[in-house]
Formats: C-alpha cells, sequence, structure tokens
C-alpha cells in the first residue's frame, strides 16, 4: 500500500513539475512569439502594394482617408499609423491616408499690381514668391509687369513664382549744394531751382548768427542726391 502511495506520490510531483515547465517556460515562449509582430514601412507604395506587405505580415491595411500629398503621386500612401517598425498583436489594422496627387491651382493674374499687393494675391493663391527681376523704367513705384509662370497657368501648389517688376527711371544725380550760413528764405530758392523740394524747416535758438540763417541741412552738403529728393533744414530761430 505504501508502495502504490509512492508511487502516485511521485508521478503527482512529475505532474507537477510538467506543468510548471508548461506555464514559464513553454507558454512564455509561445505567447511572446505570437504577442507581437513589427509594422512594415508602408510609406510611398502603392495602396494594392501596401496591402500586400500588410497581409505579410498578419495585419491589416484600413485606408482612412485621402487628401492632396505633394510630390506624392495619386493611390500611394502618404502616412500610417503605427509608424513603421512598431509592435503590435497580429490581426491589428495598419491606418493609411492616401494620396491625391499634387493639388493643382491656377496662377493669378497680377500685372499691374504693385510688388506687395502681388505678393499678397500670389501667396493668398498658395504660391511663393520667387525671384524678383527689376527693369528701370516708367514713372516710378515697383509695378509687376510680367510674371513665369504667366497669368492663368495651371501649376502645383507651392511652386516658385518670378515676377519682372518696373521701378522707374534712373533720376539725374547731384551733388548737393551747401546751404549753410544762408538765408533761409535763400536757400529755399535754391533748393527748388535746383530741383529739388524743400522738407521739413525746423527752427532752434541760436547765438552769434542773423534770425533765420541755415544751421543744418540734410542731406549734407556734398552728398549725392536725385532731382526731386526733399532737402531738410534748421535754421536760428526769427525773431
Amino acid at each position: 500500500m505504501r508502495g502504490w502511495l509512492g508511487i502516485v506520490a511521485g508521478l503527482g510531483a512529475v505532474g507537477l513539475v510538467a506543468i510548471a515547465l508548461v506555464n514559464f517556460v513553454v507558454m512564455p515562449k509561445l505567447v511572446r512569439h505570437d504577442a507581437a509582430v513589427r509594422v512594415p514601412e508602408v510609406i510611398g507604395l502603392d495602396l494594392a502594394a501596401a496591402r500586400r506587405a500588410c497581409a505579410a505580415a498578419g495585419l491589416q491595411l484600413l485606408e482612412d482617408g485621402k487628401r492632396h500629398g505633394q510630390g506624392v503621386l495619386p493611390g500611394h500612401v502618404l502616412s500610417q499609423t503605427p509608424a513603421a517598425g512598431s509592435a503590435v498583436k497580429p490581426g491589428r489594422s495598419v491606418r493609411v491616408l492616401v494620396s491625391l496627387g499634387t493639388e493643382i491651382v491656377s496662377m493669378p493674374d497680377v500685372r499691374g499690381l504693385t510688388l506687395r499687393q502681388a505678393t499678397l494675391q500670389i501667396e493668398n493663391a498658395q504660391l511663393l514668391l520667387g525671384d524678383v527681376a527689376r527693369i528701370r523704367d516708367g514713372a516710378g513705384g515697383e509695378i509687376v509687369r510680367a510674371t513665369r509662370p504667366a497669368a492663368g497657368a495651371v501649376i502645383a501648389r507651392g511652386d516658385s513664382v518670378t515676377v519682372l517688376v518696373e521701378i522707374g527711371a534712373v533720376a539725374e544725380l547731384f551733388l548737393m549744394p551747401n546751404l549753410i550760413g544762408q538765408d533761409v528764405g535763400d536757400a529755399r530758392a535754391l533748393i527748388e531751382s535746383r530741383g529739388f523740394q524743400v522738407g521739413r524747416i525746423a527752427y532752434r535758438a541760436a547765438t552769434g548768427v542773423y534770425p533765420g540763417t541755415v544751421l543744418e541741412q540734410y542731406p549734407d552738403s556734398g552728398a549725392l542726391v536725385h532731382g526731386g529728393d526733399l532737402i531738410d533744414l534748421v535754421a536760428a530761430t526769427p525773431d
């Protein structure tokens, strides 16, 4: 009887050991083996190829929407969640955004506008202001005369636009005369006779000079100035 009890006890011990081995050695390996797979990289693939890559990894591909993608062909994957290389359980879904291709916009007509106005319209059309070429012609200002691409052209959103701007003819240069020490009235007459404009005239107290005598001038004597420029004066306070 004792022998049989010993045999039963021995078998029970062996069973317990076997159960422990299964629970703590075999099962963890099996669970770890099936617990996670790596998400493949599908960005840039067409939708069919992305599905095949996910299926090969034991995952499902779920299309999560479509939007325009700069430089990405229509029908190709723009983004994915989870990211490539993430560890997930088999059978999980990989959500992707699919490209509609590059968004197309129409080049606005900005001819005749100032450079600032043209820049605003170009940016509102989701384009970028590129090189600005300038020519001297006309009365002045910065007026857009041409663009590349031309007005109405169909181009990709984010493309650069080159503009040709007219900035007016070159004005003749003169040497600024010396006005200091002259009467402000005489200085005004000389300024206007040379084709300049009288700008701001300020007065301040000064000793040792006659009232109305020019004390300072802007630009300074000898500076290069254009015809039509404003000349500012500071003169001694009149009586």
